[in-house]
């Protein structure tokens, strides 16, 4: 999608207006110069919508609440997507913190990293489903579906963006951290004998019940998996003996009162 040029950006295309943003495409790719001429008239009608005259009702007063407002949403716009608490609730918050989107996004990159990174420390076969590699989001269009509505599983079935898989290279992206996570997490559980079928595994008391701690032992080698839970940073409490290896950086250290900063993970083995 990104590398598709029919592909615009309308908060730039509304920000200036067509002619201006016309413009500024040839600039950057004249070679194209007669698409984008061609697709002026487009280009107009979509900025058009700017002068649409919208009537706009406020209500307003103390006693409506997130429950009330969110059922006039979905009466007045009971043909549109229908309305959340959460929703509502996301957008108050970055109404008045703009970055919060993102923040929101970055935590909840990390907690996922740390979810998986659990799943892979277990014995047995990992399973994702299609698209969980690559952080596809909920779908909620099997709503829509009368085979399918009544079964809440079919928000974590559906059909995979192709799209998302371009970027799973990027690690700057979203998709392309969680998917070289995964790989690299894969690889390491392939090549350390303690996720050997037959290996002793044990949950590790640290003290801390945000943190959890696995440990597994096989043939006198031993593995630490470590797991904040929680969005503070924390300490597990452990004094054991020898250097241990961080599976994931290669830098070796004792494990003794090992700090953690929110929703981080480690693996160690030694």
């Amino acid at each position: 999608m990104k590398n598709d040029k029919a592909w615009i950006s309308v908060t730039e295309l509304m920000q200036q207006n067509a002619s201006v943003f016309m413009q500024n495409k040839i600039q950057e790719d004249p070679q194209n110069m007669d698409f984008w001429i061609g697709h002026l008239a487009v280009l107009v009608k979509l900025n058009q919508i700017k002068e649409i005259d919208i009537h706009i009702q406020t209500v307003a007063g103390e006693d409506k609440t997130i429950d009330v407002v969110v059922e006039i949403f979905n009466n007045v716009n009971s043909g549109g997507t229908k309305l959340s608490k959460g929703d509502l609730t996301l957008a108050k918050i970055c109404s008045e913190w703009p970055e919060a989107r993102e923040e929101i996004k970055s935590v909840l990159d990390d907690f996922h990293r740390a979810v998986h990174a659990y799943m892979l420390t277990q014995s047995g076969i990992p399973m994702l489903y299609s698209g969980n590699d690559l952080e596809q989001v909920n779908d909620y269009s099997y709503k829509n579906d009368p085979e399918k509505c009544a079964d809440s599983r079919y928000i974590h079935r559906g059909k995979l963006p192709w799209e998302l898989a371009e970027d799973k290279e990027d690690v700057t992206t979203v998709q392309g951290n969680i998917f070289q996570t995964l790989d690299r997490l894969e690889k390491i559980r392939r090549q350390e004998i303690t996720f050997d079928k037959d290996a002793d595994v044990y949950t590790y008391d640290v003290h801390d019940d945000s943190i959890l701690c696995v440990l597994r032992e096989y043939k006198g080698r031993r593995f630490f998996g470590i797991f904040n839970f929680s969005n503070q940073e924390k300490t597990a409490w452990m004094q054991e003996k020898g250097m241990y290896r961080n599976l994931l950086t290669g830098e070796k250290t004792e494990l003794k009162d090992i700090r953690l900063s929110g929703y981080e993970f480690l693996w160690y083995g030694n």
